[in-house]
């Protein structure tokens, strides 16, 4: 969900344990933004500043990192509306697609450039 303010938009980054047993995460999710046919359309996101630490998720439970970008009607850059965000789990290889249900994101490297954050427990709501 997008929670807007100060002229950000704001998105929470998800990841939910499926599995049977208890893993842990640590870090920051890799990010980015791509079309139908899976070709990259946005500049990828920054790290915000922020102090990893590990999450440990027994099943079910989830994860979240914090996505955030300038409002795009007030920065002026050229934007795109991706079809998905690609998320990769620190240290993992397999990425996960997810459908884009937000804003448009800037694909230059000027002014709105979206910046991600470092995991922490729970849903970011």
């Amino acid at each position: 969900p997008n929670h807007p303010g100060g002229g950000q938009q704001n998105y929470a980054l998800i990841l939910t344990n499926k599995s049977g047993r208890t893993c842990t995460v640590h870090g920051y999710p890799g990010v980015a933004f791509v079309d139908g046919a899976g070709k990259q359309v946005s500049v990828d996101p920054t790290r915000a500043p922020g102090q990893p630490s590990t999450v440990e998720l027994s099943a079910g439970n989830s994860a979240w990192a914090p996505l955030s970008f300038a409002n795009v009607q007030m920065t002026g850059v050229e934007t795109v509306t991706p079809a998905t965000v690609v998320i990769t789990p620190p240290d993992q290889r397999a990425s996960l697609p997810t459908p884009w249900n937000g804003d448009p994101v800037t694909n230059s490297n000027e002014g709105s450039v979206p910046k991600v954050g470092p995991l922490t427990a729970g849903t970011g709501s």
